[in-house]
């Protein structure tokens, strides 16, 4: 009872607990190992404090400094085949159209980057029916739909309480990817479905497209990470690195399996294809807005 009131009074910040005398040595012992965790988690979250200041610092060195120079580079450029394009021969048109798409997509990487260290930052988790937010990302995917002549075959989703703005960027990620990365001559046909596990939802975002050799599966969430030529597919390589923060930011993970296993004559789903699966638990009211400051993800 002394210890428990003890632990009531304890200074959280700075990990120091007052031991009431006339313990015993099994409550001394308890109180030694809470104060020395204590201590381990303070440790800890000065350490993720330091890590948001550096993050800060990037962005604001992204959106300024790093962007500036490239801006230079490429006004200077474009002002050279404005004013002498006419004059250059055919290696000097190639190098300057060459600088000049370097700096275009250079500034795609920036605006990636400055994208992904906000990620989570202002986060706001609220009751989100998921075949809605489902509804709004195939509307928002319309065009790439129609061009590819695909198709979205979405199954009875929950309603969570999630990041949802970050949730509905995941998913446009995995099925924009789905439609990017689809095979020649075949309709693509994205399948969506979740379960409910012990410890949460696992979900899947199935594919017929190229697939993913085992190799690669661990390789393609990192960051600015391409399995394919860039000239042949557009994209910053960053997609998937969201997905992972996402998923990470709602407790879970992110892998990547074999495609559906239907016969070819299963409206275009061949053997091909990946299958992208996550895991993610509700987000609770006291738990942090930020994704660096959650718990580590779980596994079954």
């Amino acid at each position: 009872e002394k210890l428990a009131e003890a632990v009531k009074d304890m200074d959280l910040r700075s990990g120091k607990l007052a031991l009431p005398s006339g313990l015993r040595a099994e409550a001394r012992d308890l109180a030694g190992a809470l104060q020395r965790a204590v201590a381990a988690l303070q440790a800890r979250s000065e350490q993720l404090q330091a890590n948001n200041r550096e993050l800060k610092q990037f962005a604001y060195i992204a959106s300024h400094d790093l962007q500036e120079p490239v801006r230079t580079v490429a006004g200077y450029s474009a002002m050279l085949k404005n004013r002498y394009g006419e004059q250059l021969d055919d290696t000097g048109k190639k190098s300057l159209n060459f600088i000049l798409e370097s700096c275009e997509r250079m500034k795609a990487l920036i605006h990636a980057l400055l994208e992904y260290s906000r990620l989570g930052r202002q986060s706001v988790a609220k009751r989100t029916d998921l075949n809605g937010l489902l509804g709004e990302v195939e509307r928002d995917l319309h065009n790439a739909l129609e061009t590819a002549g695909g198709q979205l075959q979405i199954g009875d989703l929950p309603e969570l309480n999630v990041y949802a703005v970050e949730l509905r960027l995941l998913f446009q990620n995995l099925i924009g990817n789905a439609l990017k990365f689809s095979r020649p001559g075949v309709p693509p046909v994205v399948r969506i479905n979740a379960s409910r596990k012990p410890n949460g939802w696992e979900f899947s975002v199935c594919d017929n497209g190229l697939g993913i050799a085992p190799e690669y599966r661990e390789k393609i969430f990192l960051i600015f990470q391409r399995l394919q030529n860039r000239n042949e597919y557009e994209g910053t390589g960053i997609g998937l690195a969201h997905c992972v923060k996402v998923v990470e930011m709602h407790r879970g993970r992110i892998w990547v399996e074999d495609g559906d296993s239907h016969d070819d004559s299963d409206e275009g789903v061949g053997k091909t294809g990946s299958c992208f699966k996550f895991t993610l638990r509700e987000v609770q009211e006291s738990q942090s807005n930020s994704a660096d400051e959650m718990d580590s993800p779980w596994i079954e």
